[in-house]
């Protein structure tokens, strides 16, 4: 017989009274938006994906990272997020090709795109933003095509690949995009 698995617990000791209302998930860490933009994280945290820690290795309960916080992605080992049109990672965006380079963010960097961002999507080993005129901007592991950058180079900055972009979703190799009531994909 297999084992009873342990039943959903709230994870929110730090601010019982804080309301929910968006949570992401990496590979060992999590992170919540509350009703306020505010941006609470816990986990594991060996890549920098937390920003800070209380042993330097996870944080044990949900603790508050940022303020005014619009949209967020949580990868594998990094976390964007846009704050006040502003796009900010942190953590270490791995895998760039098959020895394992990574993109460092060893504490909140900023990442410039040339314009203000609205919305960031991330998967395992690559991420994306959107500006505020809805041109995609992608960056990371692109041994697949997944970036849409018409090469399979990885990139260490963002590369605008689309526009008019109203939705993104990202799989391990590949991003899909729709833009004009039409899907497409890449990688």
């Amino acid at each position: 017989q297999a084992p009873t698995p342990p039943a959903p617990r709230p994870v929110l000791r730090a601010a019982p009274t804080h309301r929910f209302v968006s949570v992401f998930a990496g590979a060992g860490n999590a992170c919540a938006l509350d009703e306020a933009a505010a941006l609470w994280c816990w986990g594991r945290a060996i890549s920098g994906q937390l920003v800070a820690s209380d042993d330097g290795l996870r944080l044990s309960h949900p603790t508050k990272l940022f303020d005014r916080v619009t949209s967020v992605a949580v990868g594998a080992s990094q976390t964007c997020v846009v704050k006040d049109g502003e796009l900010w990672c942190f953590g270490r965006l791995r895998g760039l090709d098959d020895r394992g380079a990574a993109i460092a963010y060893p504490s909140p960097t900023r990442i410039d795109l040339g314009r203000p961002a609205k919305a960031v999507f991330g998967y395992w080993f690559h991420e994306c933003a959107l500006d505020i005129d809805d041109a995609l901007w992608c960056w990371g592991r692109n041994t697949e095509g997944q970036l849409g950058a018409g090469n399979s180079t990885a990139q260490r900055t963002p590369v605008r690949v689309a526009e008019g972009v109203s939705e993104v979703a990202m799989g391990d190799t590949f991003t899909c995009i729709r833009r004009a009531g039409q899907v497409a994909c890449t990688g």
